[in-house]
């Protein structure tokens, strides 16, 4: 059995409340649910859907005004635990998942499509969530 339930990168584009059903699988073992900086899901939204405290991973930023932010969110979502990562200081470059994702030509045309959802109610539910999510969120900031 896992010690924590460690960020998950992409979970929310697995299923749009997958941060949430995570943290309540996560809570139901007796273990420690960590939400993603890059969640799909708000930090509201997760502390609203849950009985227990979780812990907030924070990617450390130039934007200090949005770290600052992010901090005061996750006292008010009473998250029990502040998790800092400051190893992503660039994008790496994914060549594995270059290879095998699928790319888009600059006409917008995909060559690999075939790993694409097709459901259109996955489609939405990924919409939603991440509708609700930018509702708390600054623009895309520079690492």
């Amino acid at each position: 059995m896992p010690l924590i339930l460690a960020p998950v990168g992409l979970l929310g584009m697995q299923h749009g409340d997958g941060e949430i059903h995570a943290c309540r699988a996560a809570q139901a073992a007796g273990i420690p649910f960590t939400q993603s900086t890059m969640s799909i899901c708000s930090i509201e939204d997760i502390a609203a859907s849950v009985d227990k405290p979780f812990w907030f991973q924070l990617y450390v930023m130039k934007d200090r005004g949005f770290i600052k932010a992010l901090i005061e969110r996750a006292i008010a979502a009473k998250c029990s635990a502040l998790v800092l990562t400051v190893d992503l200081q660039v994008i790496g470059s994914a060549t594995r998942t270059s290879r095998t994702a699928c790319r888009c030509r600059r006409n917008g045309r995909c060559r690999n499509c075939s790993t694409s959802p097709a459901s259109p109610s996955w489609v939405a539910g990924v919409l939603r969530a991440s509708a609700a999510a930018s509702q708390h969120r600054r623009p895309r900031q520079r690492f």
